[in-house]
């Protein structure tokens, strides 16, 4: 599933921070933030680099100019540590986001599985599964192969998916 998209800024790709980047180097934009790009174009401003700009509606890549936000970097630490005033509070991005920065963070190949460095293990590594409780608390769920975090994620009724098998279900 390619995230590739053109602008007029040049081509962008979902970050592993779940932000659109700019991924072309002739347009002068490589590795910006379009977010950002698309902030100062509209406005007709440089922000400084003490300048954040908040995705409202907490959808990273929902880049439309009345979802985006500037505010100092102070004030946006605050809004996402804060319960109160968080208008990310409770709220979940679409199930195509989640597959979207699944298929750029995974490094297994399966939705919501990574591949973590461990050396407590003879393998060197371990599976984990992230996934958000009903109370949105992250919780993960590790075991040292994939057929045996397959098992533990599926016994607890959780979406298993392969990336590249992802089609028509989403």
């Amino acid at each position: 599933m390619s995230t590739l998209i053109q602008t007029k800024y040049g081509k962008a790709n979902i970050n592993n921070k779940g932000y659109y980047d700019i991924v072309s180097e002739h347009e002068g934009n490589f590795r910006k933030k379009l977010h950002r790009l698309i902030y100062e174009d509209h406005h007709k401003v440089t922000l400084l680099s003490t300048t954040d700009i908040h995705h409202i509606d907490g959808n990273k890549l929902n880049n439309n100019i009345e979802n985006l936000e500037a505010i100092s970097h102070a004030e946006h630490s605050r809004r996402h540590m804060s319960g109160d005033n968080n208008p990310m509070l409770n709220k979940r991005h679409t199930e195509e986001t989640m597959l979207k920065m699944s298929s750029i963070k995974s490094s297994s190949g399966y939705y919501r599985v990574y591949k973590q460095k461990d050396e407590k293990y003879t393998q060197g590594f371990f599976y984990k599964y992230q996934y958000y409780d009903e109370d949105r608390k992250r919780r993960n769920i590790t075991r040292k192969s994939i057929p045996e975090l397959k098992k533990a994620v599926l016994e607890k009724g959780l979406p298993w998916k392969k990336l590249d098998e992802i089609g028509e279900e989403y």
